[in-house]
């Protein structure tokens, strides 16, 4: 079970980084398919970086401590 009452990294927990994809994807589907505005995507996209302290989507996971590291992604 994902606890949102706990600070979470998507650069430092496997875990985190997964949540943090899955729910991008979702938004990215909810999107395309006219659930939600661009506004609304470009809003709770900027919400999800902030709680998994993302700066960029081509950066998260490639610090040297990531989950990723490694595993040629």
């Amino acid at each position: 079970m994902f606890d949102f009452n706990k600070s979470h990294d998507a650069n430092k927990s496997a875990e985190d980084l997964k949540y943090y994809v899955r729910s991008i994807a979702l938004l990215g589907e909810m999107k395309r398919d006219g659930c939600i505005s661009q506004a609304e995507y470009d809003y709770l996209k900027s919400c999800f970086m902030k709680d998994f302290k993302v700066t960029s989507d081509l950066m998260v996971g490639k610090s040297p401590t990531s989950p990723r590291r490694g595993n040629g992604m």
